[in-house]
């Protein structure tokens, strides 16, 4: 990846060495809890570019002394400034006078509407000239990495309702390439979804089923879980095809909630077993209606 940081460029020809320090110490921090063993990786020293095996190049952030450097020929551009519509519109124009037509503009923000960001961004760049007629749109989508992005394959997406075709697509092809699944998150009502005032209130089960399963990406307990099954998956994947074979689900992902992952109700221990991957995570009653689903899945 390209980075572009103000306050590192400041100091030239020391920067990158500065940015390898600052990524190898985040990275140093998933030992604490013997990630980076699990996965099989190696512990990052001192500023170098990380390598995380024996016998492969190593993991590269070029340090940029702006923007447009860092955005040259780039897919998608991820910002992570203050939630300030001017500022973030400022950032995306910059950028997408070197990136690629069309590009992703990835926004961290989840209060500012996304339509509103586009819009102006659309308006800047065509009274700079920049929007040639006829190229395509940058496009502008919702985008929260989740920490320690390297053993949490899942990401934040937010899109509008208008977003559901080609924008939608790139963006998640995008993901694929980065080996990380995403999930919608609108909290704050970025993406412009309105509820309807007269609207019924009562929550389906498949409304409720969605809701725990946000609950539980965002859960701290069930997030280092995941990051534990995730680094011993990749070690498997390292070592090859019987590897994978012998690592049982049970081994995985063989752990007991507390509570009912789905109605999340005291009285209603979790004592149903997953026969897909081993979770022992939902009461008697949430597993029948689980079932009773046309694609049955465990909610974790």
């Amino acid at each position: 990846v390209s980075v572009y940081d103000r306050d590192l460029a400041r100091f030239g020809a020391t920067a990158q060495a500065m940015l390898n320090g600052r990524l190898n110490s985040i990275i140093s921090e998933c030992e604490h809890t013997g990630l980076l063993t699990l996965a099989g990786m190696t512990n990052p020293s001192g500023n170098e570019p990380w390598k995380p095996f024996e016998g492969e190049p190593p993991r590269r952030a070029l340090c940029c002394n702006s923007v447009s450097e860092a955005s040259k020929d780039a897919d998608i551009v991820l910002e992570a400034v203050p939630d300030h519509l001017e500022i973030k519109r400022d950032v995306f124009v910059e950028a997408v006078a070197t990136a690629r037509p069309g590009v992703l503009l990835a926004t961290n923000t989840l209060s500012l509407p996304l339509a509103k960001l586009q819009s102006v961004v659309d308006e800047a760049l065509r009274k700079s000239g920049q929007q040639r007629q006829g190229a395509r749109v940058p496009r502008v989508v919702g985008l929260r990495f989740l920490a320690p992005v390297v053993f949490v394959p899942l990401v934040e997406v937010t899109l509008t309702p208008g977003q559901a075709g080609q924008d939608r697509v790139d963006l998640l092809n995008l993901l694929l390439r980065w080996r990380k699944s995403a999930f919608h998150c609108d909290v704050q009502g970025a993406a412009g979804h309105r509820r309807d005032p007269g609207a019924d209130e009562f929550m389906d089960f498949r409304s409720l089923h969605r809701c725990s399963k946000m609950r539980l990406l965002l859960d701290p307990k069930t997030a280092g879980r995941r990051q534990i099954a995730e680094a011993k998956l990749r070690k498997a994947h390292r070592a090859g095809p019987a590897a994978m074979a012998a690592l049982s689900p049970e081994e995985v992902f063989g752990f007991i909630e507390e509570i009912c992952v789905v109605c999340y109700q005291d009285d209603s221990p979790p004592t149903v077993k997953s026969a897909i991957c081993g979770h022992r995570a939902l009461c008697p009653q949430c597993a029948h209606l689980v079932a009773q689903q046309p694609r049955p899945t465990c909610p974790i």
